[in-house]
């Protein structure tokens, strides 16, 4: 073969080989970033999660697999940002479609919109549709600066015996993966009318309480060490929580719910039932001990004032703060009214607080008693540090008053202290 022949088909066989391969590998990574494709991939997006999505870039490593980098993942209605990720991995595994992220942020502020976004896409899932499963090494929730982190997220998307369901895995960073949380939202379709069911369920590790509320009211009104552990179930207007809440800062508490009123000291809380009904307590059970702190003064008349309960001083204290040493009770608040059992450790059968010289206050002698006499409790003695009328009516639309015409009820205020055996040095 001449030279000039060979020296045409080496040209012919390396454009056939390398240029135009490359050029085709070129025009297809333009295609693939593209405003075209990158619609029909938001799209897809929109399809599959009920998110828009905002990608800085894509590449397909493999066949299956795509990897978005740059990731804004907003609300569909509101335009709202609920997640941002350096990278979201999707890839095509059997029928199901398999998401795992990298460097996941979400404004804990925007947990409720992310959710009421879920609670969008169960409802456009069908039997048909595929299941969607989501792996994270960890997430960060990112509150004005402050980083709760957690990890081995699992979560899955897909049809159940009730209907379309929303299951999702995690632990927090240093503790043990096994004994994680459960967050659960299932949307049953079988009932008279359709119906989303919100399940907690911590596990065996405590969460802290910051989780309970997206703008953090929690742990400023329980205290920043405060956690929780139990299940709560919300369904329609029915909420229902049992379990404990550990580390409760009791001078918090009463600083932001029961304002002036002052209790110190750090309590657990067992809750073995709580049912709230439209936002009013349909029923609360549980018990309260606490050790080591400080009550008001005010608050060591009010329940001998407004719940008959029989007192260990002859004379009230004259201090405005007196201390005690144990702070123990068992408790129902219903519909029936309100019953207080003392259960202190460290003194007779009976006593709800003690200090170092014996009883300082007993169960009431009248159980039950109506809910009302929680609103004289709160009330004070009507001097200038009484907690307002208007936070007494809000509290009053909370109890369990029934009927309840607005107006907040009246009680006896007169002391009764010094009627019943003391055993106090």
């Amino acid at each position: 073969m001449h030279e000039t022949t060979q020296r045409t088909l080496c040209r012919i066989a390396l454009v056939a080989g390398i240029v135009i391969p490359t050029v085709l590998v070129v025009n297809w990574c333009i295609r693939l970033n593209s405003s075209a494709h990158r619609e029909r991939i938001e799209e897809q997006f929109r399809s599959e999660l009920g998110l828009h999505a905002k990608i800085a870039n894509m590449r397909r490593p493999r066949g299956g697999v795509t990897v978005f980098e740059g990731v804004e993942l907003r609300d569909v209605e509101s335009g709202n940002l609920l997640l941002t990720c350096g990278s979201l991995r999707a890839e095509q595994r059997d029928d199901s479609l398999v998401l795992s992220a990298t460097e996941a942020v979400i404004q804990r502020s925007d947990v409720s919109r992310l959710l009421a976004a879920l609670e969008r896409r169960l409802q456009t899932h069908s039997a048909q549709s595929r299941p969607i499963r989501v792996m994270l090494g960890e997430v960060r929730l990112d509150s004005k600066g402050e980083i709760l982190t957690l990890q081995q997220i699992r979560g899955e998307i897909a049809s159940s015996q009730s209907g379309p369901q929303a299951t999702v895995g995690f632990s927090l960073t240093g503790t043990d993966e096994t004994t994680g949380a459960t967050f659960r939202v299932t949307r049953q379709r079988s009932a008279t009318r359709p119906t989303t069911i919100v399940q907690l369920h911590t596990g065996a590790t405590p969460l802290p309480c910051s989780l309970l509320t997206a703008d953090g009211n929690a742990a400023r009104t329980l205290g920043a060490a405060c956690t929780f552990r139990g299940m709560l179930t919300v369904k329609n207007e029915q909420t229902h929580f049992a379990g404990e809440l550990i580390e409760v800062d009791l001078s918090r508490l009463t600083q932001h719910g029961f304002p002036p009123h002052r209790l110190s000291g750090t309590a657990r809380m067992v809750i073995e039932s709580v049912k709230l009904q439209s936002g009013r307590l349909d029923h609360l059970g549980g018990t309260v001990q606490a050790s080591s702190g400080m009550i008001g003064r005010e608050l060591l008349l009010a329940p001998v004032r407004a719940l008959k309960m029989p007192a260990g001083f002859r004379v009230a204290p004259p201090e405005d703060e007196v201390p005690y040493k144990e702070l123990a009770l068992r408790m129902t608040l219903d519909a029936q009214g309100l019953s207080i059992w003392g259960d202190c450790a460290g003194s007779s059968p009976g006593a709800v607080l003690i200090d170092d010289h014996g009883p300082l206050l007993w169960s009431p002698c009248q159980q039950p008693q109506s809910a009302s006499v929680v609103l004289d409790m709160l009330r004070g003695d009507g001097d200038e540090s009484d907690l307002p009328p208007s936070s007494l009516l809000e509290i009053a639309k909370w109890l369990p008053l029934r009927p309840w015409s607005g107006v907040v009820p009246t009680d006896s205020r007169s002391p009764r202290v010094g009627q019943r055996p003391t055993h106090r040095k």
